[in-house]
């Protein structure tokens, strides 16, 4: 085992540049020492002694550099993404055999989900029984920063392999536990290493007060307390269909001073955070969010461009964050308003989706040309969508349940034209377009709408989720398919 995977196999150790660790590195001292109890190294200026940075480095690669490490999770991505084409048991195998592994472990240690495993098997069997200290791990450098996003991949995962919610304690008991040791408090900017990016984000000014609970775990005990990150929150409750009564989201929601509705203009290396506002809209709350939310998209799309018009081809200082900032392909909101999901998370998760929308006529996934989409509500058995054609050509719209299938739209209730529009045309008032509704079965993954030129239609989609197995799927049309 070793923390560090890929296509060459395990890699063992903590990275060449650390063969010692060193005090000349002002962006990393934030984050205090990476292990707090090498001997002879208690605080941040003994690593200015070449000894003293050479016993760190040593102790890195050590302990930190082999076995295993709980954001290893996140490569769960890889075996079920390869499954979701053959659908090969091993593989699907595999990942609940490596989940359910780390489920015992956090079983074993009050919910809470340890950051490493030896080369033997057992937790802290490289750092004195310690469940804390791993590779990016609770002591070192983001704690649940790093280690929540892991842990809904995987969680995630598993729900799209087995089609059921087994598995979700794997993110909720830590949330839990983490967000039990919690204190409503102030001066947001002040409290941690991640504290002048949390008040920007919210907002926030040193009288603004939330919810602040410990990042991060070492010899002393919990500590860097920061808000709860929305993220692994919201996706728990959108795996289980009820984002807008969410018992977590609500007590959050509930020990917050910031503006829930408010779409602040910033962007992250996530491209998340921007989950509140949108919980707001789903629960009725902020209706004019998609408007306000594209707004923010375009202006994040225009500064990106303008940033690389005058950057240079790339970064003399080798910075890491440089394509980060500067990618002009934004997908948060869009993937809100369109699909009904949050976007992917950051550390190698699936795109899941409410409902995915495909071009009938080029059998292609895809909103078809000059077609425009929203997701306006989204609950476990129900889905609203207004599909709207801009254009001057009909379009064949292909309406899927489930990122990959795995739903099954009962039936479909939409709108219908009727006579009367658009009136006498001797008169200038304009009338309002007659319209009824009706409900038509569809027992199937997928509709098919038919959309003339210039028009609009809302669709009430009643839904059964996780009824088929899940599959990558093409858009090409076949006869089972359904016309709305």
């Amino acid at each position: 085992m070793a923390p560090h995977t890929g296509s060459g196999g395990p890699r063992w150790g903590v990275g060449e540049d650390w063969e010692e660790y060193r005090a000349d590195q002002p962006g990393m001292e934030i984050y205090g020492m990476p292990l707090l109890d090498v001997p002879g190294v208690r605080t941040w200026d003994d690593l200015r002694d070449p000894a003293a940075a050479r016993a760190m480095g040593q102790a890195m690669q050590e302990r930190m550099g082999r076995g295993d490490t709980a954001v290893n999770l996140a490569a769960t991505t890889l075996a079920t993404n390869a499954w979701l084409y053959d659908h090969d048991p091993r593989l699907s195998d595999w990942v609940i055999e490596y989940v359910d592994a780390w489920r015992e472990r956090a079983a074993a240690n009050g919910g809470v989900l340890p950051d490493n495993v030896g080369p033997g098997g057992t937790v802290g069997e490289l750092h004195g029984g310690a469940w804390y200290g791993g590779h990016y791990g609770w002591t070192w450098p983001h704690g649940l920063h790093s280690i929540a996003p892991a842990a809904t991949v995987a969680a995630l995962n598993t729900v799209v392999l087995t089609g059921t919610l087994d598995r979700l304690d794997l993110v909720g008991g830590t949330l839990d536990a983490v967000m039990a040791q919690g204190e409503v408090a102030d001066r947001i900017a002040t409290r941690g290493s991640l504290g002048p990016g949390w008040a920007e984000r919210l907002g926030a000014d040193d009288s603004t007060r939330e919810l602040l609970v410990p990042y991060r775990h070492g010899p002393q005990g919990w500590f860097d307390r920061h808000p709860v990150p929305l993220a692994p929150v919201l996706w728990l409750a959108w795996a289980r269909g009820d984002v807008a009564h969410d018992p977590r989201l609500e007590r959050l929601r509930a020990a917050s001073d910031s503006d829930w509705e408010a779409v602040r203009w910033f962007h992250d290396k996530e491209e998340q955070g921007h989950e509140a506002p949108w919980i707001g809209y789903l629960a009725g709350r902020n209706p004019d969010y998609p408007e306000r939310a594209l707004e923010l998209a375009l202006a994040q799309t225009l500064r990106r461009t303008a940033l690389i018009a005058q950057a240079p081809d790339e970064p003399e200082d080798g910075d890491i964050h440089f394509w980060q900032r500067l990618n002009p392909v934004v997908t948060e909101v869009l993937t809100q308003l369109v699909t009904g999901a949050p976007p992917a998370v950051y550390y190698g998760g699936l795109a899941l989706a409410r409902v995915v929308i495909g071009d009938g006529t080029r059998g292609r996934p895809g909103l078809p040309p000059g077609v425009a989409a929203l997701v306006s509500a989204a609950e476990e058995r129900r889905v609203v969508l207004e599909l709207v054609n801009t254009g001057d050509d009909d379009q064949l719209a292909v309406v899927q349940a489930g990122a990959f299938g795995e739903d099954e739209i009962v039936s479909a209730g939409h709108d219908i034209a009727e006579p009367g529009y658009p009136g006498d045309d001797r008169r200038y008032d304009i009338p309002p377009a007659p319209a009824g509704r009706r409900r038509v079965p569809a027992g199937t993954p997928r509709i098919e709408v038919f959309l003339p030129a210039r028009t609009r239609i809302t669709l009430d989609l009643e839904i059964n989720r996780r009824v088929h197995r899940a599959a990558h799927q093409n858009f090409a049309r076949t006869a089972q398919e359904n016309n709305a």
